[in-house]
């Protein structure tokens, strides 16, 4: 058997989580290893492109959250086969992304400029790419964003819309994804209370 160690930030969330819930609905052993923040610089020059996540397959890593997404959704049967659907599953992971790159661009910057920056990505570029996400979700179905089923695509945006609604993103608006994509919202709430998912949330607040 192809032994799996997915290697991330020690929280629930970001890049990794998509690939941790996927690893877990599809009943594939993996080991979940946490890094602290002070073992952080330690392990980094080590990694391919000295970012998280990674996967090491059978000691091997592959790197890049999306390709590792689509890897895992193929073990996991929540990639899909049909290449068309492939391709819209393919295109919510970057478009996910790409939202996510843009607003981990401002983490480090100093308080105004940060609010400077956050206020644009909040009046301009999210609402344009939330739109465009709410409008591909309706056009596959209104349920799934591909293939009619869960898909890693749908864990990935669940994690992203979870961020955007937390409440610790300064100077972005807590309710951004419920006033301009109501439909995304609706989407997080059918992924959040998957059974499985639900189980394995619980199973971890008990083991926290």
């Amino acid at each position: 058997m192809t032994k799996l160690k997915l290697t991330y930030f020690n929280f629930d969330g970001g890049r990794g989580e998509s690939i941790r819930l996927a690893l877990t609905l599809g009943k594939v052993p993996f080991e979940d290893d946490r890094v602290t923040y002070e073992k952080w610089p330690q392990i980094k020059t080590g990694l391919p492109f000295g970012a998280l996540p990674v996967l090491y397959v059978d000691g091997s890593p592959l790197a890049q959250s999306s390709a590792i997404c689509r890897y895992v959704g193929k073990l996991t049967d929540m990639y899909p086969a049909d290449p068309w659907q492939a391709a819209l599953c393919d295109e919510t992971l970057e478009t996910a992304e790409e939202m996510t790159m843009l607003i981990g661009a401002t983490i480090g910057l100093a308080d105004e400029e940060k609010k400077l920056k956050r206020q644009v990505l909040g009046s301009e570029s999210l609402p344009a790419f939330l739109a465009g996400l709410e409008r591909r979700l309706l056009s596959s179905g209104g349920i799934f964003f591909a293939n009619s089923q869960l898909t890693v695509a749908d864990l990935r945006v669940y994690d992203l819309v979870q961020w955007l609604r937390s409440g610790i993103l300064d100077h972005l608006p807590a309710d951004l994804v419920d006033r301009v994509a109501p439909s995304l919202v609706q989407h997080f709430e059918r992924v959040k209370n998957e059974p499985r998912i639900k189980d394995y949330y619980s199973k971890r607040t008990q083991t926290a």
